[in-house]
């Protein structure tokens, strides 16, 4: 400690590193062990080794370990090296440090409640101070760095070498952000519930008719020229899945003969009015057996249209209460459709949503603005969820990939899962703000590359190919990664937003800092960006 202590005083800096290696500790004992009310017992030797084994896999929660000790190994870096510690030494020391420290970390969340051990975290936490140690040492030597970056930006094979390798990277990104969206993990053991969940504790009341479900997105019309034709049409057509007119007395029949029959619950058997189910928090409808064959369906295409007729009875209900359901219980879903006060919910499983379909859930607001009977169709074709109802011309829209699913990458990335419920909400402004995001946090490099002052020496035809390729080819590249599992529909309107977003930053957004920092230049000379 002496030794450290004359190094400090040697240094003055290293007594602020120590205190950020203290800041450091800190909170990484915060963020684990909270809320701290340990309750010490004696642990099985074994039961300790299995808590270690079978531990979660969260992505999002590697990432965030990985983040949490990096602070942690790049400040102990520091310290280490300038002791004089060799390169090697200061790499075993940061290692085994981190291990040490998780290790720690990890033994005690295992006397706390809503805590559990996991050998992921052990290998994320310790990785994220090898991380931490290797961000320092670029920091240490980024005058070399950045003198390699000026010589690179000059040479066409190494800004041409550069784009292609991000240009790989978002499309990478681009198909694991439409395959977060997907309806995958469905489980065939729930039941199909109207009115309630399968639990009876979501109860909605209001009145039901004309229940359609296809494993397509269909538009209202088109599920309504399927549902208004014969049975023997209605049996041989391929999208749908069940059709329940729930007109008369229950048992209520699927008229496509593919899922079981809806069966009063609870109370018992409740009459029709005006040809329409009567739901309360007493009476609701559930099928007898799970509905395995419509999920197995409905997941194979990651597709669905729901066609309802509904009325509610009181615009004020919430929970979300469940009109429509193929779930276990709160908690654990396929699908739910819901109402939220004046608010249509939707809630599907995904890998973006959860096992709730709560992260986020979908929200089409002022729908029940009044207890009229509405005529609703809602499709989803693994981009975007579609809303189109009898009263209103158009359709009312959420356009999930990527916008939204790269919003709630970055908000689980950030957010633990458990606290990460959110709520999308439509609208075009809404569409609008989740595309911009995620157009200029992932274009921002393109349209930096483009703005480099070096390209001016390049050739002309050069220098309009790049153009090209960065401002249409890009843009296309992602948005056709996007769409390729859903029938290649290319959105225009994307690739036009990708290539303003370029445009943008490159014409605009750049040649405004390029001044700034020439203004700024006089204070701090070493500030370049040419």
């Amino acid at each position: 400690m002496s030794d450290l202590s004359k190094h400090i005083r040697i240094h003055g800096g290293s007594k602020i590193a120590l205190l950020a290696l203290i800041a450091a500790l800190l909170i990484i004992f915060f963020a684990t062990l909270t809320p701290f009310r340990f309750s010490f017992s004696h642990l099985p030797l074994r039961d300790y080794f299995v808590e270690f084994t079978y531990g979660k896999r969260d992505p999002f929660d590697f990432i965030r370990n990985i983040l949490l000790f990096m602070p942690f190994g790049f400040i102990l870096g520091l310290i280490l090296d300038h002791r004089g510690w060799s390169k090697l030494r200061v790499f075993f020391a940061v290692l085994f440090s981190g291990f040490l420290l998780t290790l720690g970390v990890e033994s005690l969340q295992q006397f706390l409640p809503y805590r559990q051990a996991s050998i992921y975290d052990l290998a994320g936490n310790t990785l994220g101070s090898v991380v931490g140690l290797a961000c320092y040492r670029i920091w240490r030597n980024r005058h070399a760095y950045i003198e390699w970056i000026k010589i690179a930006k000059t040479k066409p094979r190494m800004i041409l070498t550069a784009l292609a390798i991000y240009t790989l990277v978002l499309l990478v990104m681009a198909n694991d952000l439409a395959a977060s969206a997907r309806i995958s993990g469905w489980n065939t053991t729930y039941h199909l519930t109207l009115g309630n969940e399968w639990t009876a504790d979501r109860p909605w009341m209001g009145s039901l008719q004309n229940l359609g479900i296809f494993n397509d997105a269909l538009a209202i019309d088109a599920a309504d020229q399927i549902l208004n034709s014969s049975q023997v049409a209605l049996a041989n057509n391929d999208s749908l899945q069940a059709y329940y007119p729930l007109a008369g007395s229950s048992p209520y029949r699927d008229l496509s003969g593919k899922l079981p029959d809806l069966i009063w619950q609870k109370d018992g058997e409740r009459y029709n009015v005006n040809g329409a189910v009567q739901i309360d928090d007493d009476n609701w409808l559930a099928t007898y057996v799970p509905v395995g064959h419509l999920i197995e369906n409905l997941e194979a295409t990651s597709r669905f249209s729901i066609r309802l007729t509904a009325r509610t009875a009181d615009v004020e209900q919430s929970g979300p209460a469940r009109i429509m359901s193929i779930s276990e219980d709160p908690f654990s879903r396929n699908l739910t459709i819901g109402q939220a006060s004046d608010g249509l919910v939707i809630r599907f499983r995904s890998p973006l949503s959860g096992d709730n379909g709560s992260t986020p859930q979908f929200l089409f607001p002022d729908f029940f603005n009044n207890t009229g009977t509405i005529d609703f169709a809602i499709t989803y074709d693994g981009l975007a969820i579609d809303l189109t109802d009898d009263r209103l011309p158009g359709v009312r829209s959420i356009e999930v990939v990527p916008g939204v699913a790269f919003y709630v990458w970055l908000k689980n990335l950030v957010t633990p899962y458990e606290a990460s419920y959110s709520q999308i909400t439509a609208g075009e402004f809404y569409n609008l703000c989740y595309r911009l995001l995620f157009y200029f946090v992932v274009f921002s490099p393109v349209g930096i590359l483009l703005a480099l002052r070096s390209l001016n020496a390049w050739p002309k035809s050069l220098r309009i190919m790049l153009k090209l390729y960065s401002l249409f080819l890009v843009p296309f590249l992602v948005e056709f990664i996007l769409v390729a599992n859903n029938e290649f529909r290319i959105r225009p309107r994307n690739i036009l937003t990708g290539a303003f977003v370029i445009a943008v930053i490159s014409w605009i957004m750049m040649p405004v800092i390029y001044r700034f920092v020439r203004y700024i230049r006089g204070y701090w000379p070493s500030i370049s960006l040419e």
